[in-house]
């Protein structure tokens, strides 16, 4: 099995060359395996030879395999940036997007990468809508960047994905609530009502399901709040934005934080909040929702009463 091998890597990962390594991150990353002990040695060894020694597929799929992971090793990709920024013309319009969906999901920031790579050239309908959406994780709004993105995908017929076509959505939404002008691109309401469908399908697929967490969260929240406030679980905000606990009346959301939805740092284990999270939270306060958290390291260690009085401080009851 994988993790197998990634034990059995580790001790040797010096002696791989560059489309050795490439290939193990790629494998690890597509099998969701966090071998931290492999991908502590990883980042670092890169960054002594250079990305600029690796092609620019290989430094995609290592910085690929580390957000698929949620892992995140910065000077890795502070390198692997630096490399894309200055050599533009080394990276095809899939290694670009797949380099900038890595950094958007780890939630860290475009290094001018975004600008740097919207013309698509030679992009397709998937990579043109990763790269709309990271741009919008990253707080980045470029009419050119969605109008391509949405010519690519409208090229493709019935064969667009629901998945690119609701990060394309997402991206329009951000771009709507933070960036957009009177003189702003516009865009069709057949295409808006399409795009906005598959992002719904794809939030109603992604809130299936209520984890442990969530439901004693859930069940304390009614708790506190009492019969007379109304408490719904997985409420969708503007048909695209799944909420863990919603307070409606109050315009009040409680997300429940738990290990996925954080990056670890390889190094200093610090965690952080990845980029699909940071983005829903930057558009719920856009939309006048406040967003309140949940983190699950705080809740596990305290009992019934020391949870209640935790919700209580939140809310201000």
């Amino acid at each position: 099995d994988m993790e197998s091998i990634a034990a059995a890597a580790t001790p040797k990962i010096q002696e791989f060359d560059a489309q050795g390594l490439s290939n193990l991150c790629w494998a690890l990353g597509c099998s969701k395996v966090a071998h931290r002990s492999l991908y502590k040695e990883v980042g670092p060894m890169v960054v002594s030879r250079g990305c600029r020694s690796y092609s620019a597929q290989q430094v995609a799929n290592i910085c690929w395999s580390y957000a698929s992971v949620a892992l995140l090793h910065r000077p890795l990709f502070e390198d692997a940036a630096r490399f894309a920024t200055l050599s533009p013309g080394d990276f095809r319009a899939e290694e670009i997007s797949a380099l900038v969906w890595s950094m958007a999901m780890l939630g860290l920031p475009s290094a001018g990468l975004v600008s740097s790579a919207k013309a698509l050239v030679g992009a397709s309908a998937r990579e043109a809508a990763n790269l709309a959406w990271a741009a919008a994780v990253m707080g980045e709004h470029h009419e050119d960047l969605l109008s391509e993105a949405a010519k690519l995908l409208e090229a493709e017929g019935e064969a667009a994905q629901d998945l690119h076509l609701g990060q394309w959505y997402l991206a329009y939404l951000a771009y709507a609530q933070e960036a957009k002008s009177s003189g702003g691109a516009a865009f069709s309401e057949p295409w808006l009502h399409r795009s906005r469908k598959a992002a719904t399908r794809r939030a109603t697929t992604q809130r299936a399901g209520s984890s442990r967490l969530h439901s004693s969260v859930s069940e304390e929240v009614r708790r506190v709040c009492g019969p007379n406030e109304l408490v719904i679980d997985e409420l969708l905000v503007e048909q695209c934005i799944a909420v863990d606990i919603a307070l409606p009346k109050l315009r009040l959301v409680i997300e429940v934080d738990g290990p996925v939805h954080f990056a670890c740092d390889v190094e200093s284990e610090v965690l952080s909040l990845l980029g699909p999270s940071q983005l829903k939270r930057r558009l719920l306060s856009r939309l006048g929702w406040q967003v309140l958290s949940v983190d699950w390291r705080d809740w596990d260690v305290l009992d019934r009463p020391g949870r209640r009085r935790l919700l209580e401080h939140l809310l201000q009851r």
